[in-house]
């Protein structure tokens, strides 16, 4: 990035005139006049957000998310929901409804979540240490028992 003035910043980078297509990150990075000469690309590791680190970013995004909801809207999926539960019940729900219905339950659990889903984290983070914490136990117990067989 370069900067423009003290208070705009612009993106460098030069597109490709006739396919429209922007440069790839590797030929920025090899052509682009801000890197440093003795740079090189071959020593470049990209990080993989797969997995679990993926998972908790995806959720702490959602969570942000969940939460940014105001209490009127919060209110209204509340209402919306019991509106939809009551066609339900009477026995008149449509397929529409019924799908509706659905996504609303949703959004509020999307919300719940948000409001105390970091408190469920730690506890499923606390009794995974314990199972391992168990687990290890269990193993230096049968060490110590074949250690005694042995003897």
């Amino acid at each position: 990035m370069r900067s423009t003035s003290a208070t705009k910043l612009t993106l460098d980078y030069a597109a490709n005139e006739s396919s429209g297509e922007l440069p790839s990150a590797t030929s920025m990075v090899e052509g682009g006049s801000a890197m440093d000469s003795s740079f090189q690309t071959s020593n470049l590791e990209f990080p993989s957000f797969r997995g679990e680190a993926y998972a908790a970013a995806a959720r702490r995004a959602g969570r942000i998310n969940a939460s940014a909801i105001s209490d009127q809207e919060h209110e209204a999926l509340l209402l919306e929901r019991q509106l939809l539960l009551d066609k339900k019940f009477a026995g008149n729900i449509s397929r529409k409804d019924a799908n509706r219905l659905e996504y609303v339950r949703w959004s509020l659990d999307r919300i719940e979540d948000a409001k105390h889903g970091w408190a469920a984290d730690a506890l499923e983070d606390s009794i995974a240490g314990y199972e391992r914490l168990s687990e290890d136990m269990r193993s230096l117990a049968r060490q110590i028992e074949g250690l005694q067989k042995h003897k």
